[in-house]
C-alpha cells in the first residue's frame, strides 16, 4: 500500500487565498491492499504481511477485519497478547 497525503484548504469563508490554511488526511485502505496483505499472511510470509496490516491500519485505524488479521497473525507468531500491549 502506497502511503498517500492529500492536502485540500478550508477557509473560514470568503477568505484571502492567503489566510487559508491546509488539512490533511490519508485516504482509506482500498480492497486490494487488503487482499494483498491476507495473500501474504496466508504463504506465510509474516513480517510483510505485518507490515502491510499496519499500514492499512494507520490509514484508517477502525477498520475491524485488519485488526482481526493482525491479531490473529500475532497469536501464530507466538504473540497472542501483542496486540493488547501494542494498541490498548
Amino acid at each position: 500500500m502506497t502511503d498517500v497525503m492529500v492536502t485540500s484548504y478550508q477557509t473560514g469563508g470568503a477568505a484571502p487565498i492567503a489566510d487559508m490554511k491546509p488539512k490533511t488526511f490519508r485516504l482509506a485502505a482500498r480492497r486490494v491492499d487488503i487482499d494483498k496483505a491476507i495473500a501474504l499472511h496466508r504463504a506465510g510470509n509474516l513480517e510483510e504481511a505485518r507490515r502491510r496490516y499496519e499500514q492499512i491500519l494507520a490509514a484508517d485505524p477502525r477498520h475491524a477485519s485488519v485488526w482481526h488479521f493482525l491479531g490473529v497473525l500475532q497469536h501464530q507468531s507466538g504473540d497472542s497478547d501483542g496486540g493488547r500491549r501494542e494498541h490498548f
